[in-house]
């Protein structure tokens, strides 16, 4: 009985895929045009991706994006829960800064690791070496105004309290850090007093800066956080104007190929309304009907979605090379989607003959109507 179920089963989708063996032209004009919006998808979505990569590391030559400072009558931040805020994330750095005396002149002086400070900035020119203790980077401005040039020594004084610290190199950043002297934060930290740090700078990327925000107020209770407008919102406004593009390009494609499928689909389905109404006579009901018709829709968008996404990683390829000089790689998200999107615009194109199978009637059909 099992064998006969099985031998059934197996003619019942030979009679379901027979028409698309017979009819070629009509399949593969379907196929064509689900491949090809297959591959516009997968092309799509790439690019998003290479686009949301490429544009975080432009962004992120500005330096920081985000900035945390004492809310309360503290001058400064903890620095515990500030060392452990700057260790979940990389692209950060702390800076201790107070107001000291050098050549009788009034200067800012900030503390700060040097590496990760140069690494947060990286468009800034240095010259020299990362300072150590005894030593100090100083801006472009201030160099002009003390007359300090690398290898001279500045007398730095906060509160009475002075040392004497050794130039070794400049930075012009065309920020007020070319008005700064910069030295190890242990070292600003000996002269002032002062424990913590006044400020903390981040760079995160536009899209996870409420979520980065939020983590940030659970880590260092009290502070304050300020996304920097003017590089926080050019970033989120391309990216949102850039994922517009993409869903209103995707939904104006599916729409198109949906059409596309549709009309040959429905003319498949008038080819075949003898069909129809013989199964039925035969004692398949409609839905079982249907639901052949739209499975060979989902097995020719499966074919169609796999041609698709072959084609679209070249293509994306191809134009990741001219837009940014590399390869782009669709995800395994792309992919997924691209597959899923095809398989579900055949389906759906396979509803539109609807009418058609639903007015087969098998007494009409046999008497030749």
């Amino acid at each position: 009985m099992s064998g006969l179920r099985r031998r059934g089963g197996l003619g019942w989708w030979r009679l379901i895929l027979a028409p698309l063996r017979r009819r070629r032209s009509r399949a593969l004009l379907s196929l064509a045009a689900l491949a090809l919006g297959a591959s516009l998808i997968t092309a799509l979505l790439a690019l998003y991706a290479g686009v949301t990569r490429n544009l975080g590391q432009q962004f992120r030559r500005y330096g920081a994006n985000l900035v945390l400072t004492p809310a309360g009558a503290s001058p400064t931040l903890p620095r515990s829960a500030a060392e452990a805020a700057l260790a979940r994330f990389p692209d950060s750095v702390g800076v201790l800064y107070d107001v000291a005396q050098v050549h009788r002149h009034s200067v800012v002086v900030a503390g700060a690791d040097p590496a990760r400070l140069r690494r947060l900035n990286p468009e800034w020119s240095i010259t020299g070496p990362p300072p150590q203790a005894g030593q100090a980077w100083i801006g472009a401005n201030a160099a002009r105004l003390l007359g300090l040039r690398p290898g001279a020594v500045a007398t730095v004084a906060i509160n009475g309290r002075s040392a004497r610290w050794r130039i070794v190199g400049t930075v012009s950043s065309g920020t007020s850090a070319d008005n700064q002297l910069m030295a190890p934060r242990a070292q600003v930290a000996a002269l002032s007093r002062l424990d913590g740090y006044t400020t903390l700078q981040f760079h995160v990327a536009g899209a996870h800066m409420q979520p980065t925000i939020a983590r940030l107020r659970a880590l260092v209770p009290g502070a304050q956080a300020e996304p920097v407008r003017p590089i926080a919102a050019g970033e989120a406004a391309i990216l949102l104007s850039t994922r517009t593009m993409l869903a209103s390009a995707t939904l104006l494609i599916l729409f198109t190929v949906l059409l596309c499928v549709g009309a040959g689909l429905t003319t498949l389905a008038l080819e075949r309304r003898r069909d129809f109404g013989l199964m039925k006579a035969l004692g398949a009901g409609e839905a079982r009907v249907m639901g052949g018709f739209m499975g060979e829709a989902a097995l020719l968008g499966a074919a169609a979605a796999l041609v698709g996404m072959a084609v679209g990683t070249g293509v994306a390829g191809g134009m990741g090379l001219a837009l940014f000089g590399l390869w782009i790689w669709p995800t395994a998200t792309a992919l997924a989607a691209a597959l899923g999107l095809t398989v579900a615009v055949a389906a759906a194109a396979a509803l539109l003959p609807w009418p058609i199978v639903h007015t087969a009637a098998p007494a009409a059909i046999l008497r030749g109507e």
